[in-house]
């Protein structure tokens, strides 16, 4: 059950408005989710990757995603899409559903990672044409009649023309990139591809939590941290729409929040998903997070371990965006 007011215009600007609109989720009542095949990996090339800690991890100079890529990400990644899916009802929020109708329509995930929302959407649009791009080959080798995937880093330029797609989608993006670089980079090589009067789209989480307990709160500082130490925003959900209106290329700017449980003792199963995706996010980064908090890496696992708890005793909700616009028509 959602619980929530319509959207709201929040702010104006000559005939901008960016919508928001906040709402709970209720996912105390949920089915079992079921765990997809992994993928595998394709590419052991040691020049593209380092190992730390037993775990693989991208090898590129222009590269600021800090989290693996092997098969125990990729685990955690297809987790990740079932539980956004289900908080979000979908896999979009933009009013795209008659524009991908079209045996014309084309959209671009940035940053795709194993596939999986290309492959959901192109089974729901398979008229439609879709592209992935992602710095690592952990998509799926074999593609279909409508979709396919690039090796690409967006930092670098998209290899595409000018007003190529009619929706283009990125999510959790949050880590990759710097505030100069969704400003300068991510956002205008996003909109340069889009068609006029295309939509392009955003879904982030907070890097703080509702509720967070003293333990969650030493963690969360911590990633905040070492994200700010990197030059990267571990709020940047909350600030997309203002970004995106600043463009001066956008207009029916919609934002999108929505707070959902940490915790399966009172949020259920994709509660439960919910903590488990936060715990092994913080294990991955254990060299980097116990660096910063100057503590050992098996006091990290425990502080990790202990969060989890009491995660559950606080009743801590995370927060997540989803945030899409519209491309200026050629007219305007």
């Amino acid at each position: 059950m959602l619980e929530g007011n319509s959207p709201n215009p929040e702010r104006m600007n000559d005939n901008l408005i960016i919508y928001k609109e906040t709402q709970m989720v209720d996912i105390a009542d949920v089915s079992t989710y079921e765990l997809s095949t992994l993928n595998k990996m394709s590419n052991n090339d040691s020049t593209q990757f380092r190992i730390v800690n037993e775990r693989r991890f991208h090898n590129f100079p222009n590269c600021r995603y800090p989290l693996p890529n092997d098969n125990s990400e990729i685990n955690r990644l297809r987790l990740e899409h079932q539980l956004f899916r289900h908080i979000w009802h979908g896999n979009y929020s933009a009013p795209i559903t008659d524009l991908l109708q079209s045996s014309d329509s084309k959209v671009l995930d940035i940053g795709c990672g194993t596939g999986i929302w290309i492959e959901e959407m192109s089974d729901e649009f398979p008229l439609a044409h879709f592209t992935g791009i992602d710095i690592s080959p952990i998509f799926p080798q074999n593609t279909s009649e409508n979709f396919y995937f690039h090796l690409c880093n967006i930092i670098e330029g998209l290899p595409f023309e000018d007003n190529s797609f009619d929706y283009v989608h990125c999510r959790n993006g949050l880590t990759a990139f710097s505030t100069y670089e969704w400003k300068q980079k991510v956002i205008p090589e996003m909109i340069r591809v889009t068609k006029p009067s295309g939509f392009i789209e955003h879904c982030e989480v907070d890097g703080h939590h509702v509720n967070e307990g003293p333990i969650m709160k030493e963690l969360t500082n911590a990633t905040m941290e070492y994200h700010a130490s990197r030059d990267v925003d571990g709020m940047i959900g909350e600030k997309l729409d203002e970004i995106l209106l600043q463009t001066g290329n956008l207009y029916n700017i919609n934002h999108q929040q929505k707070y959902s449980p940490l915790g399966g003792g009172w949020g259920g199963e994709y509660g439960r998903m919910a903590i488990d995706n936060l715990a092994q996010v913080s294990l991955a980064l254990r060299v980097q997070l116990s660096e910063v908090m100057r503590i050992s890496p098996t006091e990290f696992d425990d502080v990790v371990r202990r969060s989890v708890i009491e995660a559950e005793s606080k009743r801590t909700y995370f927060k997540t965006h989803r945030v899409y616009a519209q491309k200026l028509p050629l007219n305007i």
